[in-house]
């Protein structure tokens, strides 16, 4: 690849390359692009939360398999995107408000009430060490979170058993 392909469009600067998708002939394909602008001065950098201690900042939620959390508490961070899919693979860490969660959970896990092996993680941004960006995703624009790095344990302040609606 050419130089140009690693360059922030808007700065000039150097960016990492990640994993995208796109659909051809009705299939997603995987597709290498350009990653986010960590340059602060840029229009287009995606920067961490501000971290006042007085701020209030909503939490953010990833709904996971109970094994991968456990795996991650081992490690030390977690750094799965989303069901299936690596931070690697995609370039950031897939979340949700509470009000997206049972929409998401649904699309990933399915609605079986039976399921007990799923749990919610609940984030406070404040403690992320990564950049979290809101970002509206296709086809109705609808934004959602998104970290761009691993999750430290540290800022995962609670763990909620997920229960399918049904």
């Amino acid at each position: 690849m050419d130089r140009e392909a690693h360059v922030c469009p808007t700065c000039g600067e150097s960016v990492d390359m990640v994993a995208g998708r796109r659909k051809t002939l009705g299939a997603w394909v995987p597709v290498w692009k350009p990653g986010p602008c960590h340059n602060p001065a840029c229009a287009r950098s995606v920067t961490p939360m501000p971290r006042h201690p007085d701020a209030q900042h909503p939490a953010i939620l990833h709904i996971t398999e109970r094994a991968l959390w456990e795996a991650a508490r081992e490690q030390g961070s977690y750094e799965f995107s989303t069901r299936g899919r690596t931070l690697q693979e995609v370039g950031y860490i897939h979340f949700s408000t509470r009000a997206q969660l049972p929409r998401v959970a649904a699309f990933l896990y399915g609605e079986d009430p039976g399921r007990d092996d799923l749990v919610v993680l609940v984030v406070d941004p404040a403690l992320l060490d990564a950049p979290l960006k809101y970002e509206a995703m296709p086809p109705a624009g609808e934004e959602f979170p998104h970290v761009y790095g691993a999750l430290p344990v540290s800022a995962v302040v609670d763990v909620e058993e997920w229960k399918a609606a049904g």
